[in-house]
């Protein structure tokens, strides 16, 4: 009886890789519809990666731009704390800069009217 069982299973085994089964079972007029199905699966899984891909390429640009504001910030800050005076003063002198601050007050030039 185990011989039996054994040899049933083997041949259904047999059966179902060499597609009899699909044969014998009449289910070769449901195949359009097995491909079908198989090639809507494959799309989406195609189109689960290509979603999920720009996905990650977002999150990228999304940290790549709070880097920039960050550098911006930074920046600014700078600048302004280069705004002062004897800052920049000191900084043209360590670049030896000939610049320097006016000691002449500014004179105003009066335009006569022609008529």
């Amino acid at each position: 009886m185990l011989k039996k069982w054994l040899h049933n299973i083997g041949m259904t085994i047999i059966k179902i890789f060499s597609g009899d089964i699909i044969l014998e079972k009449k289910w070769d007029r449901y195949l359009p519809f097995v491909f079908y199905l198989f090639v809507l699966v494959c799309g989406f899984i195609v189109w689960n990666l290509y979603v999920e891909s720009k996905l990650v390429e977002a999150k990228k640009n999304e940290y790549k731009i709070e880097e920039m504001v960050i550098a911006n910030h930074q920046s600014s800050l700078d600048l302004a704390a280069l705004n002062e005076r004897s800052k920049v003063e000191r900084l043209l002198l360590a670049n030896g800069s000939t610049l320097h601050a006016p000691t002449v007050p500014p004179v105003l030039i009066k335009l006569e009217e022609t008529k």
